[in-house]
């Protein structure tokens, strides 16, 4: 079994030095508070900028090979992104053309309503 201690080790290796990282990952993250979107964001997408600085800090202060922060990176850019979309097709609804509907040119069905969505 690995003491804390082991772990540390292990994680520079791939990470870099803590220190350094800190520094990197805080000035990311100031800078980040500064655009003007930012206090209108959500938690989330707050969250989703935070770990993405953090995954940046480690890139640029350890291994940028190790594929594990650049995955992180893509994960953490993909959860907003869901997020996102799920909002847009709950506010948007499905876009129905009323007139085609009425002559009955289309149906129900074929616009989302119904059997068959």
């Amino acid at each position: 079994m690995s003491t804390v201690d082991d772990t540390i080790a292990e994680r520079q290796a791939t990470h870099g030095s803590f220190v350094e990282q800190a520094g990197i990952m805080q000035a990311v993250k100031d800078a980040l508070k500064t655009g003007s979107s930012y206090a209108s964001m959500k938690p989330e997408q707050r969250e989703a900028l935070d770990m993405i600085a953090h995954k940046l800090g480690r890139i640029v202060t350890g291994d940028p090979n190790h594929v594990d922060h650049w995955h992180d990176i893509a994960g953490y850019a993909r959860l907003v992104e869901r997020q996102l979309a799920a909002a847009m097709a709950i506010t948007a609804g499905p876009q129905v053309d009323f007139q085609s509907l009425a002559a009955g040119t289309i149906t129900a069905a074929k616009v989302g309503f119904g059997r068959g969505e």
